[in-house]
């Protein structure tokens, strides 16, 4: 989320100044998948605060309720578009054969 904040959005360190196309982003803290490794009992887990630019780690399950942003890498289908132009190619190209038999 760093990166999306600082480097995609432009923002600096403090409140946010350009949230782009996103809507209703919270001025809290956003859990990260990640664990905190220098917590011995593992439960801490980092998080970004989009109101400072922080990312820090907070404290585990239980902390209290924050929010989360689901994301999905890789996930995007390609776009099929040579099958498609050539599928359309051979429809147009069988249309003007059978209209070059009828005449």
């Amino acid at each position: 989320m760093g990166s999306l904040f600082y480097t995609t959005l432009g923002n600096v360190q403090g409140p946010v100044t350009n949230s782009g196309p996103f809507t209703n982003i919270q001025s809290s803290i956003y859990w990260t998948s990640t664990y905190y490794q220098g917590n011995p009992l593992n439960t801490a887990l980092y998080g970004f605060h989009w109101g400072s630019g922080i990312q820090n780690q907070f404290g585990g399950p239980g902390f209290g309720s924050q929010f989360a942003w689901a994301v999905l890498d890789g996930d995007i289908a390609l776009i099929p578009e040579p099958s498609t132009a050539l599928l359309l190619g051979l429809g147009l190209t069988g249309l003007a054969a059978q209209g070059r038999r009828r005449s």
